[in-house]
């Protein structure tokens, strides 16, 4: 079982590494990661929702010092974000999400196609359409009209699927919002934390937190969250967009191949 747990620890520490410079939270490869390991389906959705706080929150404190969390963004989009989080974690245990996992797959790889088309400097100038922003001397305009639909339902799947919902937040606000990749990522991290918490407060209404089995995976993740937020902020945003393209992949495989194939995670 300790060597289990050891796979475990190192499975989210780098997953928690490279989700965190990107912002997207590792819920989405948390969960299917765990799972493959054989620990149970309520067991894991809790203590993902619990280690996604724990790292979210480390890495928003890290990311804090950049100047790059578009705080006024974060307070116009998260609040009906955390509320369907809160009602989606609620009633997890009601409603077979096996629709909303494959639905998800669809999205994801979607995203990473749109994404991992090259976005060149000068191609075009950012539209001029909605809340113009300044921030770290970048300028840009958000369309929240397009942008909030998306990153509601993202807290909806959050809350259900015990996932960050960042993997949705953070191309969502790079392709419908207009924000630049780095904010949205330092972004991400904050909403996420807000997400991940009321997700969680939802779940422990129906279900009780493990917390022997939680905590070493959230302080794990919480170093590696460290780590990823140290890195992004040296790394080209080029090089950032083919990370979150491949955590993209990566991580609709794993929900394909746990949805379909023998033993899916969605039997308890």
């Amino acid at each position: 079982m300790l060597s289990i747990q050891l796979v475990a620890w190192a499975a989210v520490l780098l997953t928690s590494i490279l989700s965190s410079m990107v912002g997207i939270g590792g819920g989405t490869l948390y969960v299917p990661l765990l799972l493959m390991l054989g620990f149970p389906f309520h067991q894991v959705v809790t203590a993902s929702l619990f280690t996604i706080l724990m790292t979210s929150l480390s890495a928003t404190l890290t990311y804090r010092h950049t100047m790059k969390v578009d705080w006024k963004l974060a307070l116009w989009i998260e609040p009906p974000t955390f509320l369907m989080a809160f009602i989606g974690g609620y009633l997890s245990d009601r409603v077979d999400v096996r629709i909303l996992k494959e639905t998800l797959v669809v999205v994801l790889m979607g995203t990473a196609y749109l994404l991992s088309r090259p976005l060149h400097k000068g191609d075009r100038p950012p539209v001029r359409r909605g809340i113009h922003r300044l921030l770290a001397d970048r300028e840009y305009w958000v369309d929240l009209r397009t942008l909030m639909p998306a990153t509601t339902l993202a807290g909806l799947l959050a809350g259900v699927e015990g996932i960050s919902g960042g993997v949705l937040k953070v191309p969502a606000m790079v392709l419908l919002g207009g924000v630049p990749l780095d904010i949205a990522a330092a972004t991400s991290e904050l909403m996420v934390t807000v997400t991940a918490a009321t997700g969680l407060l939802g779940h422990l209404l129906a279900n009780r937190l493990d917390l022997a089995f939680a905590l070493p995976l959230a302080v794990t993740a919480s170093v590696g969250g460290q780590i990823g937020a140290r890195l992004a902020a040296k790394v080209d945003r080029s090089v950032l967009q083919k990370v979150l393209v491949g955590m993209l992949v990566l991580a609709a495989g794993q929900l394909l191949w746990d949805t379909l194939g023998p033993g899916t995670w969605m039997q308890h």
